[in-house]
């Protein structure tokens, strides 16, 4: 795809870090480790949001659940409303589909890893943290078409659940608490022959400073989120 559908740079925006972070993931190109599903190619492209011109030397760190819902290193039921969302240490081992990539000259790092599923409360996402140096500049989350994801977990074995899927980008909880545009959230999908292709922009100030957002005690997010009026895709 190389790009070619971007046509305008619109700020990321911060969003939770949500509960799963742990210690960061190793520095590395291939996530996938021993997880089945669908292998997932995803360019991650860092660019200035004063001229959109290519960030080089960024750390872009990325982590998201497995086909099933969980999250490596962490013992939780996924088809169950979470009884807290703030941030928890690792309880288990493992660190799939957790990594980390410098970006190079023209702004990209490139990731191999699998295709996300969903789990209750919300629609299926990545996590994302940029970092200049040892400073995170920005904490967001990126997110999948509706239409694609629909069609893909009803055809792909792996990711089907008896369980069902109760959050879509319409209600997500988070899209919906987000203040400014999340027009720069979206990952560009196409499906190959045995894989799926993603891109996905991020546009960031240096000069910023990512904040973890404190989650209010006790707060739950509902089943089936939040009705909003973002425009989502």
């Amino acid at each position: 795809m190389a790009f070619e559908w971007v046509r305008d740079i619109t700020p990321s925006q911060e969003m939770t870090e949500g509960p799963y972070y742990g210690y960061g993931g190793p520095r590395r190109s291939d996530l996938r480790e021993d997880v089945e599903g669908t292998t997932f190619q995803l360019a991650i492209k860092v660019v200035n949001v004063a001229d959109g011109s290519a960030l080089e030397g960024l750390v872009v760190d990325l982590w998201h659940c497995d086909p099933r819902g969980r999250y490596s290193g962490y013992d939780f039921d996924p088809d169950k409303q979470p009884e807290s969302v703030e941030y928890q240490m690792p309880n288990a081992a493992g660190t799939a589909l957790r990594g980390s990539q410098v970006s190079g000259r023209d702004g990209i790092v490139q990731f191999s890893t699998i295709f996300p599923g969903w789990y209750a409360t919300r629609t299926p996402h990545l996590h994302v943290k940029v970092f200049d140096g040892k400073i995170c500049i920005l904490t967001t989350q990126l997110y999948l078409s509706d239409a694609f994801t629909r069609e893909f977990y009803k055809r792909e074995e792996i990711y089907k659940r008896e369980a069902q899927r109760d959050t879509f980008n319409g209600t997500d909880i988070v899209l919906g608490k987000t203040p400014g545009s999340i027009d720069s959230c979206w990952v560009e999908l196409k499906q190959g022959q045995d894989r799926i292709f993603g891109e996905a922009v991020l546009v960031v100030d240096r000069t910023a400073r990512s904040q973890r957002k404190p989650i209010p005690p006790g707060f739950r997010p509902p089943l089936g989120g939040l009705p909003h009026e973002k425009p989502v895709r």
